[in-house]
C-alpha cells in the first residue's frame, strides 16, 4: 500500500501481469519498496519449474523487483532442475542485497544434504542487483 499515493499494488505476479494461480504469503520488503521477497504455492509466476514430480504443490520463494517488473524464483536449484522440497522466504536485507529462506529442499547447492523427515535448512541468497542473477 502506497500511503502517499493511496494506491496498493499487487506483488504475487507474473511477469505478464497474471496474478499469482495459487497462495501467497509471508511478504518481506527492502527498506527503499524496490524488490519484495514472499513466498508462493504458485506455479504460474516464472518460465521455472517450482515442484519435483512427488509433490503435488509446494511453496517457493520468489523475489519481485518492482522498478524492472520482473519475478525472480529465488529457490531454484543451480541446474534449473525443480526444487525437491518446499521453500520459505525468511526476509530481505534492507540494501538488498541478501535474502534468507528456509527450505526443505536439498538440491539447491551442490553439496550432499541430508533429509531427515521435516527437515528444514537456513540460506542466505546474494543478490546481484546490477545483474540481476541469484547465487546461492
Amino acid at each position: 500500500m502506497d500511503r502517499e499515493l493511496n494506491q496498493v499494488e499487487l506483488i504475487s505476479v507474473a511477469d505478464n501481469g497474471q496474478p499469482a494461480n495459487d497462495v501467497s504469503g509471508s511478504a518481506y520488503i527492502s527498506a527503499d519498496g524496490r524488490f519484495i521477497i514472499f513466498d508462493s504455492f504458485a506455479t504460474n509466476l516464472t518460465e521455472a519449474p517450482v515442484c519435483a514430480e512427488k509433490f503435488n504443490r509446494c511453496p517457493q520463494v520468489y523475489l519481485r523487483d518492482r522498478q524492472q517488473g520482473h519475478t525472480y524464483l529465488l529457490s531454484q536449484p543451480a541446474n534449473d532442475q525443480p526444487p525437491d522440497d518446499g521453500s520459505f522466504a525468511g526476509d530481505i536485507s534492507g540494501n538488498a542485497a541478501y535474502a534468507a529462506i528456509i527450505t526443505g529442499a536439498t538440491n539447491l547447492v551442490s553439496t550432499t544434504l541430508s533429509k531427515p523427515f521435516y527437515n528444514r535448512k537456513g540460506f542466505i541468497v546474494k543478490i546481484k542487483q546490477i545483474t540481476l542473477q541469484f547465487t546461492l
